[in-house]
């Protein structure tokens, strides 16, 4: 009877001790904000001071200028970068006019000074993307200065 006991008890602790492992991420990463709903404010379309045209929706993002997309994707993360007018919005790539070979892969843009009527963004620096979210997500950040030049945007 002790012996079946015995057993019992370490196949419990064996899975219980399992799922803790597996069950839970401990580690931070670079990546420390937090995944939030896609701000009211932030879905629409703009219009930058370069004559750069955005459309956010609560699934895709598009690039685009003079009507021609840069570059799209379907929205797969929102994340707030401290507040509640800045943050980033994760992306796989559905098109990429000028780098066909990252359609797929994902891509960080990073907004901030949002209000109802405007928004500031930038597209990290690497356009080439990532494999995997967790990747680009970890390494697209303003600390990692991948964000230094935003695009100052109207809401149309």
């Amino acid at each position: 009877m002790f012996k079946k006991n015995s057993y019992l008890v370490l196949l419990l602790s064996l899975f219980i001790g399992t799922q803790a492992f597996f069950g839970c991420d401990i580690s931070e990463g670079n990546n420390s904000s937090k995944q939030i709903p896609m701000p009211e404010a932030l879905k629409g379309s703009y219009l930058s001071t370069y004559s750069e045209e955005f459309i956010i929706t609560g699934t895709e993002f598009t690039s685009a200028y003079g009507g021609a997309v840069g570059y799209k994707g379907n929205i797969v993360n929102v994340r707030d970068d401290g507040g509640d007018t800045a943050g980033y919005i994760t992306i796989r790539y559905t098109e990429n006019t000028w780098n066909t070979p990252a359609i797929g892969n994902f891509y960080v843009i990073h907004y901030k000074n949002l209000t109802n009527n405007s928004v500031d963004l930038a597209g990290s620096s690497d356009g080439d993307g990532k494999i995997t979210q967790d990747e680009a997500e970890d390494e697209y950040t303003v600390t990692n200065g991948y964000f230094s030049s935003y695009s100052v945007c109207a809401k149309q």
